[in-house]
């Protein structure tokens, strides 16, 4: 008897420890999620998904703050628990949100053919070559490539060569060789796919002196540097810290477009690329009800103060489908990049702001079509020669020499 009131003395301490090392463990979670959603998204939706299996009621708060990432989290732990077969992933998907429900998701995914696959039936609305983020990382992991390769057979006869290109052309980017082959067998596709390595930032700065002596008799002793600098994209940590992705359809539905952007090449060789899948639907009477893009912005306002700028880099189409575009942001002139066949060029954008009309710029590189481009080399510096002077804003393209 003793001895079971002595254990009993310990019980309510340990449920007590019990309950607080579960509360610390959650508060932990939250906080890191939180730090990472501000600073490194990558690594929050382990955390967030952590936050909702213990509280699912959260769910509203936390898509609320950062909707699509939230969102895509669920979807993502949902196509990957059936695909191997764990029944008790809906656990989370019960009281505590109303938006947890299946029916929700397959709503807000019309078009994922993976979340549609496994959970059918399917809407008669689908429009496979709509990607979402979810169906871009998964075509990415070759664990999956059973799962794709299944779903390939029974949507392939509804798409076209040139989304299948665009298809495999992203797989061989992300490193899913298999896939990649795959679906340029099934299209006969006997071109090899587009991969080139980029400019060093050396010959592209060189480059870029041999033009301006040419055309403006410029020398670098003209030339100021100013941010983003030279931006040659081999540092992973400085371009997610300078660049995000910019997404516009000029409607509601976020979803109705769909474009990337990332890094491609390794080590000292990498640079920016931009793809876009899908571009959208035409109304009833033929006429694009929206004009869709998406790229990257650099997230850093630049001060322009009186004077003439250039802006620099160089950049490659894979197609002559990208209508590739870059813009300085604040009422400047976009201009679009004409298609180089899958060569590199240089295109150098003169800026003239010697009125003051433009306080700062930002930097955003865009795609409004179909394919890829590659961006290499931004540079970006004020022109300081005296008597020099600029005839007015505009665009200048030339190939390597």
């Amino acid at each position: 008897m003793m001895n079971i009131k002595k254990c009993g003395l310990w019980i309510l301490p340990l449920v007590i420890l019990l309950i607080s090392v579960k509360a610390i463990t959650f508060t932990w979670d939250l906080v890191l999620a939180n730090y990472y959603l501000n600073y490194n998204i990558d690594r929050a939706p382990a955390y967030l998904y952590r936050i909702l299996c213990d509280k699912p009621f959260l769910y509203r708060g936390l898509r609320d703050y950062q909707k699509t990432l939230v969102a895509d989290l669920i979807v993502k732990k949902a196509i990957y628990a059936r695909y191997r077969d764990n029944k008790n992933m809906f656990a989370i998907l019960a009281p505590g949100s109303k938006d947890l429900t299946l029916d929700h998701f397959k709503t807000l995914y019309r078009d994922n053919f993976y979340l549609q696959y496994l959970f059918p039936p399917t809407p008669s609305q689908s429009n496979w070559k709509n990607l979402d983020a979810v169906s871009l990382e998964l075509l990415a992991d070759k664990s999956l490539n059973p799962l794709s390769l299944s779903l390939w057979e029974k949507i392939k006869s509804s798409l076209d060569r040139d989304f299948a290109a665009n298809l495999a052309d992203y797989c061989c980017w992300q490193g899913n060789t298999e896939l990649s082959e795959r679906f340029g067998k099934d299209f006969d596709m006997s071109k090899p796919l587009l991969n080139p390595g980029s400019p060093t930032g050396k010959e592209s700065f060189l480059q870029l002196l041999i033009i301006l002596g040419k055309k403006r008799k410029l020398t670098i002793d003209d030339l100021r540097e100013n941010r983003p600098g030279k931006e040659d994209f081999n540092d992973i940590g400085a371009f997610k810290k300078k660049w995000e992705f910019s997404y516009i359809t000029g409607i509601k539905d976020v979803r109705t477009a769909s474009f990337t952007m990332g890094l491609d090449g390794a080590g000292e060789n990498r640079c920016l690329r931009l793809m876009g899948f899908f571009t959208g639907a035409d109304s009833a009477d033929g006429k694009a009800v929206f004009k869709p893009r998406g790229g990257a912005m650099c997230k850093e306002a630049i001060p322009v103060p009186r004077g003439y700028y250039i802006l620099s880099f160089d950049y490659l189409t894979v197609t002559d489908r990208e209508k590739a575009s870059f813009f300085l942001w604040n009422g400047i002139w976009e201009a679009f990049l004409p298609p180089t066949g899958g060569a590199w060029k240089k295109a150098i954008y003169f800026l003239n702001n010697s009125t003051g009309n433009f306080s700062v710029i930002k930097p955003i590189f865009r795609m409004w079509g179909t394919g890829a481009v590659l961006i290499d080399n931004v540079y970006f510096a004020a022109v300081t020669k005296p008597t020099y002077n600029f005839n007015r804003t505009g665009l200048y393209t030339a190939g390597w020499e």
